[in-house]
């Protein structure tokens, strides 16, 4: 049975690589919930058919890594700012539509419908 904690170890390691690329966030480590739930949330956008085996899953689910990484980048960037709707401050304005996920992340990864 596919489990949200397969994915975690990649995730980390993805998420700590591009972390590292940025002076202001090298070293720092997303928390477990936080790449739990960016995996859920995907498992859930896709609306993964119930004849879809395990290893199907697992297998949409590998090859959409990096945009799973790339929510949980964006998750970890706003840690501290939840919620946010507007903030303007020396120049730099943030305005967030979501305090969870951009809705733009998964906009490429299409969910499965059921037709009737």
């Amino acid at each position: 049975m596919v489990t949200i904690s397969d994915y975690r170890e990649t995730l980390t390691d993805l998420v700590e690589e591009y972390c590292s690329s940025i002076p202001e966030l090298n070293g720092e480590t997303p928390s477990v919930l936080l790449i739990d739930f960016v995996v859920e949330k995907y498992i859930q956008h896709r609306n993964f058919p119930s004849s879809f085996t395990d290893a199907k899953i697992d297998e949409d689910i590998t090859s959409h890594i990096n945009t799973i990484a790339m929510g949980c980048v964006d998750l970890f960037c706003k840690v501290g700012m939840e919620g946010e709707k507007g903030h303007s401050e020396n120049g730099t304005s943030r305005t967030f539509s979501s305090a969870y996920l951009d809705s733009n992340i998964f906009a490429d990864v299409m969910p499965y419908v059921k037709l009737f």
